[in-house]
């Protein structure tokens, strides 16, 4: 009778418990995603550049971006406030009295680089509203920072230019030529090389017009074509073709 009385009395003690827990509402997470802009600016800038007062514009599937031509003439009447006059190398920028400072990958550049920067290169423009604090003097006419595109995200599909990808040049590799005359060149496997002989450094002179080129033949030739390229002192080039029997 005991044991049932401690076990009524432990039951009704977590009962009790039960009855002081509270059941919260339903809470509800709200995730905000961060825009392209944000993204970028993360990727992109540092220090004085990243965030601030100022406009990003992503020129990846801007349409305006494939005729504009040049950075400057991309950002024309785009910023309230920002005047941009003349083209080319001639461009001349004022913003509220002073003159916007111009970085490239946040190195500050001259008008005439900056202009020369293809925008299909870039991947973002940031302006900046004066001031500026992170340049030089103040920076009282503002100032404009262009990013071009990193390594993997370049664009290869501009419409009127042709694109290749170059792997690179060879190392050098020595042209295989068999010496018969060791042992352990001789093989009981048949000779069919179809090029019997190479050699890109052949030189002569005056006092060294006749050069011997020893190599062996294969298994199966009865007729050569010999190919004879080089060009002298002058830059003349010459070629020889003959078939030997």
């Amino acid at each position: 009778i005991q044991k049932s009385i401690q076990a009524s009395a432990s039951y009704l003690s977590e009962l009790d418990k039960l009855k002081k827990v509270k059941v919260l509402s339903t809470i509800s997470i709200k995730v905000q995603q961060r825009s392209k802009a944000d993204s970028m600016d993360a990727s992109y800038t540092s220090g004085l550049f990243k965030g601030g007062d100022g406009t990003t514009f992503i020129l990846e599937g801007d349409p305006f971006a494939n005729s504009a031509g040049t950075v400057l003439t991309y950002l024309q009447g785009k910023v309230a406030g920002l005047n941009i006059a003349g083209s080319g190398s001639q461009v001349s920028l004022s913003w509220r009295g002073g003159t916007p400072l111009l970085y490239l990958n946040e190195m500050q550049q001259q008008v005439d680089q900056v202009q020369s920067i293809p925008l299909s290169d870039v991947a973002m423009i940031k302006v900046f509203r004066p001031p500026f604090f992170g340049g030089l003097g103040g920076g009282s006419g503002g100032a404009i920072a262009i990013y071009l595109k990193k390594g993997g995200s370049r664009n290869e599909n501009v419409r009127g230019l042709n694109f290749a990808n170059v792997a690179g040049y060879s190392p050098v590799r020595e042209f295989y030529s068999p010496d018969y005359a060791q042992a352990d060149q001789s093989t009981e496997a048949g000779d069919y090389r179809t090029t019997l002989y190479w050699n890109p450094y052949v030189i002569t002179d005056k006092t060294h017009r006749r050069i011997l080129l020893p190599f062996y033949n294969n298994d199966i030739t009865r007729k050569m074509k010999i190919i004879i390229e080089g060009c002298n002192a002058e830059g003349k080039l010459t070629r020889v073709e003959k078939i030997f029997e």
